[in-house]
């Protein structure tokens, strides 16, 4: 049995620290592991429930007192409910609507039930972070799920729980909040496959054990009686699978800039490192210094080139590094040199394709660099050499694929090249060996993923190589490191993070002095980039061509998140 205990410093806003702290236990055998997350108040007393306020307002007003008391803040439910939770008056609901909920009464083994108080989750989540605002800044998030499977949800809680922060669920077919303060699964070895799952749960003011039975988290459409009526009354947040959490997202370095930037490389010079960001839609080119502390410095370039430029790559070969421009719609061709000081420089080559080239993925095996070309709607493929001086040089091979592969990535791991596919619509991921003469060798490794990995970056900070991979249309914006297995496979996975898509308004210009506002389903972070400034600093880049956010976090070599753990 291995057990650790990590400390976490919570920190506030008179610049203090509230020391609180994750213990995990694994143990098993062959077949079987055994995983055991606790939330600790200390390192040796485990957290639970408000017990000396014997008021009731309400499950949701309770599940607010015990998470506040996670962060250090005593509060009794009537203040909560006075000041920060707000909840619904059930004898405003329509007569049928009550009778539904008497009837279900006896049947909800809840301390303390009171069907004539009901907090949504909508109102919950908002109440949790108005009382954390009175001791804490924004860099802690509350965040709500609706939706998942079994797995999913288990992955959602275990990932609050070891990031040091209670996990909310709306249990009970929909009619009870409780605080999950622990979870202890058994998985398979073999698979990974997930066999039994036991929760730690603050219902109400008691300390309980609960079965993913017990917590009913997942009701059935045709069953969730009180959460089906919450609906109808036009409570729209009861939803299917409501779990809220929190998160520490605190950037190095945060941007609002104009929406549209496409594109996104950084890349190392002579005179320093630059960030090179691209308008496809527009044409419009800035290129900047990067700071050594990771944050984006003077621009020392811009261009107005024409629109449509949607695959934007850089490579290397012996005479320096090159950019690569394609329009995928027409299947024009330009590439540059880029200067020292990170400006674009000559055009070396022009070219004009067949439509339809949307991806292109460039390695070097020895001194020799290849171009991988693909057609993610037919699956044609052509493999090119090239030349030093940046032009296409011969043609190695040609592959008819099947249709979908969206992202096609490569990657070395101790000395040896690999490539990795992924179908992002499917799930379906490929890795195969690159042989030394730059072709696609065997597969070494398939694998049948959910739907929606979007993004991925290889990066190897140290002795591993790492990979990032991101769903950028998922509401959950699920991100997750693995490291690579020496045999090329993906391995373990050393952090993981929801960034959580959006859905905001935009204020447009509209007709006459009328101003008119958009609706926007604001994804989390379609751009990605993994980048160094030196030995000892590693940062992630993020950028949403929606609305121009980006966010500049540190990660660690080991491949973990900031997070705000002191060890």
């Amino acid at each position: 049995m291995k057990t650790i205990t990590r400390h976490l410093k919570l920190a506030l806003k008179d610049g203090s620290r509230l020391d609180r702290y994750v213990r995990i236990t694994e143990s098993g055998d062959a077949a079987t592991l055994r995983r055991k997350i606790t939330l600790m108040l200390t390192p040796t007393k485990k957290f639970g429930p408000e017990t000396d306020d014997t008021s009731y307002e309400g499950c949701g007003v309770k599940t607010a007192q015990n998470v506040a008391r996670w962060f250090g803040i005593d509060t009794t439910q009537i203040e909560l409910r006075n000041r920060y939770v707000e909840t619904s008056d059930m004898t405003k609901w329509p007569n049928f609507f009550l009778m539904i909920l008497d009837f279900l009464t006896p049947f909800l083994d809840v301390p303390g039930f009171d069907p004539k108080i009901m907090t949504t989750p909508a109102q919950l989540t908002t109440g949790i972070r108005s009382v954390l605002d009175t001791r804490f800044d924004r860099r802690y998030k509350i965040v709500r799920h609706t939706g998942a499977d079994k797995e999913a949800t288990v992955a959602r809680i275990e990932h609050y729980l070891q990031h040091g922060f209670p996990a909310v669920a709306l249990a009970c077919d929909g009619s009870h909040w409780v605080t999950i303060a622990g979870i202890e699964t058994v998985r398979r070895v073999a698979d990974g496959t997930l066999t039994d799952v036991t929760f730690t749960v603050l219902n109400n003011s008691s300390t309980d054990s609960w079965s993913w039975h017990e917590l009913n988290f997942w009701f059935s459409d045709s069953m969730d009686a009180f959460a089906e009526a919450a609906r109808d009354a036009g409570y729209t947040s009861f939803r299917q699978g409501t779990l809220i959490g929190a998160r520490f997202d605190q950037p190095a370095h945060q941007y609002s800039w104009t929406p549209g930037w496409s594109s996104a490389h950084l890349y190392g010079g002579s005179q320093g490192h630059f960030l090179f960001l691209l308008k496809h839609g527009s044409g419009e080119v800035h290129i900047h210094r990067m700071q050594e502390n990771g944050g984006v410095g003077e621009r020392v370039a811009a261009y107005t080139w024409s629109s449509g430029w949607n695959v934007v790559e850089l490579f290397q070969t012996k005479r320096g590094l090159f950019l690569f421009l394609l329009k995928e719609e027409s299947g024009e061709v330009h590439i540059h040199k880029m200067q020292s000081d990170g400006k674009v420089g000559d055009r070396v080559a022009t070219y004009n394709w067949s439509s339809g080239w949307n991806v292109a993925a460039f390695y070097t095996i020895g001194s020799v660099t290849c171009v991988l070309l693909l057609k993610t709607q037919s699956g044609e493929v052509h493999l090119h050499r090239m030349n030093d001086d940046g032009s296409l040089g011969e043609l190695l091979e040609r592959y008819d694929w099947s249709s979908g592969w969206s992202m096609v990535k490569p990657y070395t791991v101790n000395g040896k090249h690999y490539l990795m596919l992924v179908k992002s619509a499917k799930g379906t991921v490929h890795l195969h060996r690159i042989g030394d003469d730059g072709r696609v060798g065997e597969m070494v490794a398939e694998y049948e993923w959910s739907s929606g990995w979007t993004v991925g970056e290889f990066f190897r900070p140290s002795s591993k190589t790492l990979l990032l991979l991101h769903k950028a249309g998922d509401p959950d914006g699920l991100a997750r490191i693995h490291e690579m297995n020496d045999d090329g496979t993906v391995g373990r996975m050393t952090d993981d993070a929801y960034w959580m898509s959006e859905s905001r308004f935009r204020t447009t210009s509209g007709s006459g002095t009328i101003d008119m506002k958009e609706s926007l389903t604001i994804q989390s972070w379609p751009v990605l980039k993994v980048f160094s400034t030196s030995p000892d600093n590693l940062f992630l880049f993020q950028l949403c061509p929606l609305d121009g956010q980006v966010e500049i976090h540190p990660i660690s070599t080991t491949g973990t998140f900031n997070d705000g753990f002191s060890d």
